[in-house]
């Protein structure tokens, strides 16, 4: 019990939580706006109206901006591992790249997203041929002088790979665009909804789940357009230069309900590979030893610690997910149903379709979502430094 008229510093007062916090699992107690210098209104022990004022020299105690900084330092430095302490913040659970709160870095989501968007585009194409079974064909002539000297000598196994990294890039920018802000929004919507689950009393697992069930569902409605559009576009033989084109041709050909066809199937392939590759992020984050913070080399550490997670997230989702897209990108091409897609294919290759372009689906998916993490991650620590977390 503090006597009447006593003084919690900052860092008195961040000490005690977390000796309780180690002890027993207690309620964080709120922070107000200042760290106060005397309890609030209402509590029992409060300084006398007898008791001496001190004089004031500037503002001695630091914001509550300032406490939880230190807060955060003492967790980063202190070898308790669990999740609790940092739930207990009052602002959530860390993002990816830990140290602050999600929602304090949206520019670093998206710019990872977009940075991995544009690294990844020509295996993202390479996939699309790939699970969708356009026939690729080079031809010298279709190629600058450059390239048609090479085009001519490739084998027909790589065909697919020198198509994708090759120039003319159909759709490059509504590609990149529609992945960058897909993603930014599900792992930044994820986060943050975990973050406000958690501290709305939910389990660890629910609050994993649910938001990147929410949000991939609906990201891949809306962008379900944009998706069928450039998918078409990849086709080596389709002459449609561009995605306004290829959207006017899905619309005259099959409706306005064209433009989401295959929506069944890119939800039952995009939610899953979302869900578990942040399921496995989150799992690997828990189970990896923390980084020494005392460590000269702790920043190339904490990144070594980001590529093992991001890895194996990428790896889990696309795995997961690669019979999926197969079936959906069959119903782009042929605009058949989701059963009547799986009986073509099951008639023309039998269960071995299932893995129909699974090794460039391993690499066109598995890289694209680790990459995300890992640049995020990266964008954070970078961030933080700077902030002196």
């Amino acid at each position: 019990m503090l006597r009447a008229g006593s003084k919690i510093s900052a860092f008195g007062y961040i000490v005690k939580i977390v000796r309780r916090v180690g002890n027993q699992h207690m309620e964080f107690p709120p922070l107000t706006d200042r760290v106060p210098t005397r309890f609030q209104p209402g509590s029992n022990v409060q300084r006398s109206r007898h008791s001496p004022k001190r004089k004031k020299k500037g503002n001695i105690l630091p914001s509550v901006a300032q406490a939880r900084k230190t807060l955060h330092l003492v967790i980063e430095n202190s070898s308790y591992r669990s999740q609790d302490l940092r739930d207990l913040l009052g602002r959530g659970t860390y993002p990816m790249g830990g140290g602050s709160a999600a929602k304090e870095h949206p520019v670093e989501y998206f710019s990872a997203s977009l940075l991995a968007a544009v690294v990844n585009y020509p295996l993202w194409r390479a996939s699309a041929l790939g699970q969708s079974g356009f026939r690729v064909v080079l031809q010298s002539a279709n190629y600058p002088p450059i390239l048609a000297n090479v085009a001519s000598s490739v084998p027909p196994a790589l065909a697919p790979y020198f198509y994708a990294f090759s120039p003319p890039y159909k759709g490059l920018f509504a590609t990149v665009m529609g992945m960058s802000w897909a993603r930014a929004a599900i792992f930044y919507g994820s986060d943050t909804g975990k973050q406000y689950l958690l501290s709305a009393g939910f389990s660890q697992s629910v609050s994993t789940i649910v938001p990147p069930l929410v949000i991939s569902t609906a990201v891949q409605c809306f962008n379900m357009p944009l998706v069928r559009a450039t998918i078409l576009l990849q086709n080596p033989e389709s002459d449609v230069p561009n995605i306004r084109e290829s959207l006017r041709q899905i619309y005259k050909s099959h409706g306005i309900s064209g433009l989401w066809h295959g929506t069944s199937a890119g939800i039952l392939k995009t939610v899953p590979k979302y869900c578990t590759a942040i399921f496995v992020k989150d799992y690997i984050e828990r189970v990896l030893p923390p980084v020494d913070p005392n460590s000269d080399h702790k920043h190339r550490d904490a990144l070594i610690h980001s590529a093992i997670k991001s890895s194996a997230a990428g790896v889990a989702g696309a795995a997961l997910t690669n019979p999926l897209d197969v079936i959906r990108n069959e119903m782009f091409k042929t605009n058949l149903g989701l059963v009547d897609a799986i009986r073509s294919l099951h008639n023309e290759l039998g269960w071995n379709f299932l893995v129909r372009g699974m090794s460039k689906n391993l690499i066109a998916v598995s890289i694209p979502v680790a990459s995300t993490i890992f640049f995020t991650d990266a964008f954070i620590q970078y961030t933080n430094s700077r902030k002196g977390y």
